[in-house]
């Protein structure tokens, strides 16, 4: 089976072949930067694709470096990318399952219940009623549900406009936006959380939690691409 990181290796593979050179060096990385803005509009840090294609740590790639390539090399979105045969190695084409994107969409769909039911919970208690925090794991966990709360307030506003002709345009736009910045907004939050009960994690630690919280909030950004596919 095809694993997410042969997805992302195919598409470094992409990308280098696009870009015309090989992409070693910090300078290859701001450079690609500004071929990316160039070719989609998106502008982001050279440090994001240096963290893909100079890796020192195995921390996730963020979904948005992710999307901004995918772009790049043509693709609407890395969802997209990734539900498409031709981006495979041959020997693994034929064993994409065909309802691929249905399973996405069950399981996101599964995860926005979770979500609502969180939400709805956590309007009974408010801040100052939380009981008192003891490791940073609860302080994860409650940046965590307040950002997955405040994207699926994001996408059921978008989810208005479904049946508008610019739908698909209204999507790029909003995620083009919203992800951009979501990184380093949910990295703040974290940070000021943990400091408010005066809890230390290392940089790395914050990035990686910080990055799985944004995982998070793309994938349900990305349902919007999916749903709106299955609509059609």
């Amino acid at each position: 089976m095809t694993t997410q990181q042969q997805y992302i290796e195919r598409l470094k593979d992409m990308v280098t072949q696009k870009f015309g050179r090989s992409i070693a060096t910090a300078d290859d990385c701001t450079m690609l930067s500004e071929a990316v803005h160039e070719a989609t509009g998106m502008q982001l840090d050279a440090n994001d694709y240096v963290r893909l294609f100079i890796p020192k740590s195995n921390i996730a790639p963020r979904p948005v470096t992710l999307s901004a390539l995918t772009r790049y090399v043509g693709y609407e979105s890395w969802s997209t990318f990734c539900s498409s045969s031709d981006v495979l190695p041959a020997e693994d084409r034929d064993i994409i399952p065909t309802p691929r994107r249905w399973g996405v969409f069950i399981l996101t769909f599964i995860a926005v219940v979770i979500v609502i039911v969180t939400a709805l919970a956590l309007l009974g208690d408010g801040e100052d009623d939380v009981v008192a925090l003891e490791n940073a794991d609860i302080v994860v966990e409650r940046v965590e549900e307040r950002w997955l709360a405040r994207t699926l307030e994001e996408c059921n506003a978008l989810r208005a406009y479904s049946n508008d002709d610019d739908y698909r345009e209204r999507i790029d736009a909003f995620m083009a936006e919203y992800c951009t910045t979501l990184y380093d907004e949910i990295a703040s939050e974290l940070i000021s959380s943990l400091e408010r009960y005066n809890i230390t994690l290392s940089a790395e630690e914050v990035a990686s939690c910080a990055e799985t919280i944004m995982a998070q909030c793309y994938t349900m950004c990305e349902t919007l691409h999916i749903e709106q596919s299955l609509a059609q």
